[in-house]
């Protein structure tokens, strides 16, 4: 079981997007699904979903 933030503002919702697209560990070419999973990983707001569509 592990924990994720709750996440409330807009800048940290696309500071973390950003994050999760640009980062060269992560890499950015693994599609929407790849990044929905790692935001999904360790952030939580209730439009995570449709907004890692619409990044």
């Amino acid at each position: 079981q592990y924990m994720r933030l709750v996440v409330l503002s807009e800048e940290e919702k696309r500071s973390i997007l950003t994050e999760c697209h640009s980062n060269p560990g992560t890499g950015n070419h693994s599609g929407v699904r790849g990044i929905q999973n790692r935001v999904i990983a360790g952030y939580y707001w209730s439009t995570i979903i449709q907004d890692v569509k619409d990044w």
